[in-house]
């Protein structure tokens, strides 16, 4: 057990529940935190409560330490040995539960104390601000931004919307506004250039969603967003702050927190008014990202960097982009089967190796076609056979044929009559689609008609003209009112169900 953890030991001799008929020290209290360093990473967190008086609020003398209570939290029975290391099952315990972050130094927190015992203090949630929480829980977007520079501002251009902070809440006009979310705010741009980037942002379902706790009321949005890492006022870093606490000289101020570049967020939004941005979305710090869209219909997934990614879209289509490479490996079978057309393109060479056998069957037609040269060779036999007419035709020909060569047929022309020609084959149909390639001054940008291939559909990088749309097959969702699962209770009559739209 920890030594350093402070525990109640019953009640001081010289307390008393009732103080001048008040009870005293219970709470709830507001604390103002002013330390999160925890010597012994329990979540312990320092406060100054002002209703406890008496003081300068920056004097660590007059702080009160107080435990974190998460929502949830349990551990497996504590049975270990009486010495040594302890074992797995039937000894040490498992924990399991709910872990937060603990705020901001600055941060107002609820505070609560056990039998009014100070020894035995809890921090139960914080009391925000009511002018922030737009960055909650998917550092929303919004038409309202504003740019540090023209230089940000060009280089962004041609986004609707973008992912921003918080309202300026020193400027009374805006903070004490009725309207205050409705505030420019600036671009948080560490978000920005990642979504631009990857190609997303220009895209309002895959980039820059609108999810904030403050785009409607109620709100419609429910998730949760990690801090992300910190920059402190004196330009410390993670490393230096580990050292410090193993050898006792962090300071709290140390770790005032001046900024954060935005950190992981889960996402589940059920729409805005429009009935737009109903989605699960799954974020993390650097931009990796899975998301399931009702709006859009679709599942995406993408990589921070947006050199590769995925999408099932919502007429059957299964997208997928690399910049690198695309590989498959089974030490069974790789089995491929369409209802209609296979089509492969190679930019460069295209090979092919069976260590047994390589069979190609047509119902109608085989063809082979090469703008130089072809080539057939066989340590062995080579076989041609037609059940119909055979023709071999070219500009000049010869035919060697070693210590013997047979022709066997009920009559042998040598130079007449003329030999029946044969057609070249046609070239398979080019397909002209689009791509998208990058510049410095504008980003990632669809160029129509920049990729020549033989396939009708190619995805780029984002931003992917093609998302749910440009389908080969239309497929037919049917309407109407689906059939009960065996056993369910029949609808009621007069009672409709219709699959959303």
């Amino acid at each position: 057990m920890a030594t350093e953890v402070t525990r109640s030991r019953g009640r001081p001799g010289n307390y008393k529940l009732d103080r001048g008929g008040v009870p005293a020290e219970f709470g709830p209290f507001y604390g103002l935190v002013k330390n999160t360093t925890d010597s012994i990473r329990s979540g312990r967190i320092q406060v100054y409560i002002e209703a406890f008086g008496n003081g300068d609020e920056n004097d660590p003398q007059k702080w009160t330490t107080v435990s974190y209570m998460p929502q949830f939290f349990g551990s497996t029975p504590y049975n270990p040995a009486k010495e040594g290391f302890g074992t797995y099952i039937d000894g040490n315990s498992n924990s399991y539960g709910m872990w937060f972050t603990p705020p901001d130094v600055g941060i107002t927190v609820l505070c609560v104390f056990v039998n009014g015992d100070r020894s035995q203090g809890f921090y139960i949630g914080t009391a925000p601000d009511q002018a922030v929480g737009h960055m909650v829980p998917a550092i929303g977007s919004t038409v309202n931004y504003v740019t540090e520079n023209e230089n940000q501002g060009a280089y962004f251009a041609g986004a609707s919307r973008l992912p921003v902070v918080e309202i300026n809440t020193n400027n009374l006009a805006f903070e004490e506004s009725s309207r205050f979310f409705d505030k420019p705010k600036p671009v948080q741009s560490v978000v920005a250039q990642t979504m631009f980037t990857q190609g997303l942002i220009k895209d309002p379902e895959r980039g820059t969603i609108s999810s904030s706790s403050q785009r409607e009321s109620p709100s419609a949005v429910f998730g949760i967003s990690t801090p992300g890492p910190a920059v402190y006022q004196g330009g410390i870093k993670f490393g230096d702050i580990s050292a410090k606490i193993n050898d006792g000289t962090l300071k709290p101020q140390d770790l005032k927190v001046i900024g954060r570049t935005g950190g992981h967020s889960i996402v589940m939004d059920d729409g805005d008014a429009a009935g737009t941005t109903r989605l699960m979305r799954f974020r993390t710090t650097a931009g990796h990202q899975i998301t399931m869209s009702d709006s859009g219909e679709f599942f995406y997934i993408t990589h921070a960097n947006g050199l590769a990614w995925f999408e099932l879209g919502a007429q059957g289509t299964l997208d997928v982009y690399a910049t690198n490479s695309i590989n498959l490996r089974t030490q069974g079978d790789i089995n491929l089967h369409a209802d209609r057309d296979i089509n492969m393109f190679a930019g460069r060479n295209f090979s092919v190796k069976a260590k047994e056998n390589i069979a190609l069957q047509a119902e109608v037609n085989l063809t082979a076609r090469a703008q130089e040269n072809m080539v057939l060779y066989s340590k062995g036999y080579v076989g041609v056979k037609s059940d119909g007419s055979l023709s071999m035709q070219s500009a000049i020909g010869s035919w060697q044929g070693g210590s013997l060569l047979t022709f066997e047929a009920g009559g042998i022309d040598l130079n007449g009559p003329s030999a029946p020609s044969v057609a070249t084959p046609n070239p398979i149909t080019k397909t002209v689609l689009d791509d998208t390639s990058f510049s410095t001054a504008a980003g990632w940008q669809v160029n129509a008609g920049a990729l020549e291939s033989i396939v009708n559909r190619a995805p780029t990088h984002e931003p992917y003209p093609y998302h749910n749309k440009g389908v080969d097959v239309e497929i037919s969702l049917e309407q109407g009112k689906p059939p009960p699962p065996p056993g369910a209770i029949p609808v009621p009559a007069g009672v409709e169900i219709q699959r959303s739209q």
